[in-house]
């Protein structure tokens, strides 16, 4: 009977092994599953004891080289970033991707730390009129094409928008569509 890897009452890794192979098997919380896993060396050798069937004296161990096309995040949070004021504003991406812009005046947007490697960048921005004194024009890259063609012109006065981007290429062109207004 192989021993299990749990926390809090979830099975995360069913573990075997004899001699100087340990097998790791996951299977849970969407990890993917990691198979035949050949570990040896002194650290090892005895983990397992035949006897009790009980992991011990494990030590350190280092995955190397795994298929991170099959790992999925269960629980995800995003950054969030606030940017004030008016003029040229530049969301950072390394910063955060979730941006609250509250704008004063006019608005310029600007992407700035966009990666190419991987090339797939997103980005929600929520423009809200901060002073109420809007409508405050918002003026984006010419990277962004819009959904419709209709892109965010301005921010309503004592309102907000929601604008949802993403690129594939790395920037060189962002899809954008506005994902809500005049929230409450």
């Amino acid at each position: 009977m192989p021993n299990e890897l749990q926390l809090d009452g979830v099975t995360y890794a069913e573990i075997d092994g004899s001699g100087d192979r340990l097998l790791v098997s996951f299977d849970a919380a969407d990890l993917g599953t990691l198979e035949d896993t050949s570990l040896s060396g002194a650290t090892l050798a005895n983990a397992l004891d035949a006897a009790t069937n009980d992991i011990t004296d494990v030590g350190e161990l280092t995955a190397t080289a795994a298929d991170t096309d099959t790992i999925q995040n269960q629980d995800y949070n995003e950054t969030v970033e606030t940017l004030s004021g008016s003029g040229t504003l530049t969301v950072d991406l390394e910063t955060a991707n979730l941006v609250r812009v509250e704008a004063t005046g006019d608005v310029t947007i600007e992407f700035s730390n966009v990666t190419s490697s991987p090339p797939g960048n997103s980005v929600t921005i929520y423009l809200e009129d901060d002073d109420d004194t809007g409508p405050h024009t918002v003026t984006w890259p010419e990277s962004v094409v819009w959904d419709g063609g209709d892109a965010i012109g301005e921010i309503p006065e004592s309102s907000n928008v929601e604008a949802s981007l993403l690129t594939d290429d790395g920037g060189t062109e962002w899809r954008g569509g506005i994902s809500g207004e005049d929230f409450e």
